[in-house]
This record gives structure tokens, sequence and C-alpha cells, in this order.
């Protein structure tokens, strides 16, 4: 295999549903600094996503996400057409996957895990998307 150069190669190697779901990043800081901010800073800063999502009959839906350090630091952010039926719920959960995702790739593609004690929080502001993390959270095994 071809070693990625950039993230922006590394995902072109990665399953049309993820490229999809990861074209559209901004980078405050690169993958490796991120990282190596994260292992320097003397109190091990937790990581927010914070995502919504929108849907509509002519628009169709969007989703965005925002990664970032519990001490406010914005360190990326994702965003980009979701596909399927419009339905709100549906747009705010495809947030939550590429934030989700985006984090992920980002310890693959640097080979770099993120703090031991890192917490990592997802908000959203749909009760429905949080009720359904809340019952993924009963399942030990990751399905990826």
């Amino acid at each position: 295999p071809i070693i990625p150069a950039t993230f922006r190669d590394y995902t072109s190697q990665l399953p049309n549903w993820e490229k999809q779901l990861l074209a559209h990043i901004q980078w405050n800081m690169s993958p490796f600094e991120i990282l190596h901010h994260l292992h320097t800073t003397p109190t091990n800063p937790g990581l927010i996503i914070a995502t919504d999502g929108s849907a509509s009959e002519t628009q169709g839906m969007s989703f965005g996400a925002v990664i970032g350090t519990t001490q406010g630091q914005i360190l990326a952010t994702a965003m980009g057409p979701a596909d399927g039926p419009p339905q709100s719920h549906r747009a705010k959960s495809m947030g939550v996957l590429a934030g989700s995702r985006l984090l992920i790739h980002l310890t693959k593609f640097t080979g770099i895990p993120f703090p031991a004690l890192t917490e990592f929080t997802i908000t959203c502001d749909s009760q429905k998307v949080i009720n359904a993390l809340n019952r993924r959270r009963q399942y030990d095994r990751v399905y990826a």
C-alpha cells in the first residue's frame, strides 16, 4: 500500500462512505500537532465532539462537527451533505458519525494514540440522538 503524505491522501484510500464523510475538514492544527498538543499539555484536556445537522425537503440534509478541547480550543471541523431521506435525526447523527470517525482516523493516520486518560464527550441538540448514543453505551464491542 501507498503511505499517505497528507490526511487528504489518507482519506482517499478509505471506503466511499468515509471519503464523503471526511471530505470537508478544516484543521486549526495539523493532525500531528493535535496529538502532540494533547500529549504535552500538563493537564490532559478532554475532547468534545460538538455536532449539528439540518434537514429540509427542498434543500436536502447537511451535517457539521467541531472537535475541540474541554479548555475551549477548536482543533478541527468537519461538514458536508448527508444522504438519505431528509430527517433532522439522520442529519444530526451524521455529524456524530463524522466527528467520531475523524478522531478514529486521526490516530490511524498519525500512528499516535490519544493520551491514556483522555475523556471524550459528544454534544448534540437532539434528545433522540442522545438517547440512541446512551443506549449504544451498553455494548462493549465496537463495530467499525
